[in-house]
C-alpha cells in the first residue's frame, strides 16, 4: 500500500508532563492512520476488506480540515488562572500533518487542574473541550469525565516508558561492562 505515513501518535511528540492531557484529547483516534489522501485510505480500506484483517480509521491529509479557537476565546481563556494552552500548541510535529493535528486538538483547551477546568468552562459558556494534566474533561456542554485510572498506558505513555526503559538498559549495559573490564584488571 502506498502513501500511509503511520498512526496520529507516531507522528506526534508530547512533552511528558502533557502526555495524559493529549491522551485524554485524542481519545480512540490515537489509533487513525494518517495517508496522503482519499484514494489511498480507500485502497488500505479495501485491503483490510479483502483479507478479512479487521478495520481502521484513515485521515486523509488532503481533506481533513483543521479546528482552531479564536484568538478572542484564547485571549479570554488567559484570563482564567490555571489556563495553560490550546492542545495543538503543546505537541510537536512536522508541518505537513497541520491540518490533522489542528483537527484532532486545535479546539481543546489544556489547564492545569479540575478547579481551573470549571473556572475555564464557565467563563467560555460550556463551547470547548477542556482538559487538565491528569486527563479529568470538561466535554463541550458541560458533561465531566475523571476519576482514577487504573492504566494509563495509551500510545504516548507507552512510547515514553519505552524512552526511559531504553536508556535504563543503555546504563545499566554501560556499568556492567566497566564492571567487566575492573574484573579483568
Amino acid at each position: 500500500l502506498n502513501g500511509i505515513h503511520n498512526v496520529l501518535t507516531k507522528l506526534i511528540e508530547v512533552d511528558e508532563k502533557y502526555t495524559t492531557a493529549i491522551e485524554t484529547a485524542l481519545g480512540a483516534n490515537q489509533n487513525v492512520i494518517v495517508v496522503d489522501d482519499e484514494k489511498c485510505g480507500t485502497n488500505a480500506i479495501n485491503y483490510l476488506k479483502d483479507n478479512k484483517l479487521g478495520r481502521a480509521t484513515f485521515f486523509p491529509i488532503s481533506i481533513i480540515k483543521g479546528r482552531t479557537v479564536d484568538e478572542s476565546v484564547i485571549k479570554e481563556a488567559k484570563e482564567v488562572v490555571g489556563f495553560i494552552d490550546v492542545a495543538s500548541n503543546l505537541v510537536k510535529y512536522n508541518p505537513m500533518y497541520q491540518n490533522i493535528v489542528d483537527n484532532q486538538l486545535g479546539n481543546t483547551l489544556i489547564v492545569d487542574n479540575i478547579d481551573s477546568m470549571n473556572r475555564l468552562g464557565k467563563k467560555l459558556d460550556y463551547k470547548f473541550r477542556v482538559i487538565t494534566l491528569d486527563g479529568e474533561l470538561l466535554h463541550t456542554g458541560g458533561s465531566m469525565t475523571g476519576g482514577f485510572k487504573k492504566n494509563s498506558s495509551g500510545l504516548l505513555n507507552d512510547r515514553l516508558e519505552l524512552e526511559k526503559c531504553t536508556k535504563d538498559l543503555s546504563i545499566v549495559t554501560n556499568q556492567k561492562e566497566q564492571l567487566q573490564a575492573s574484573i579483568s584488571d
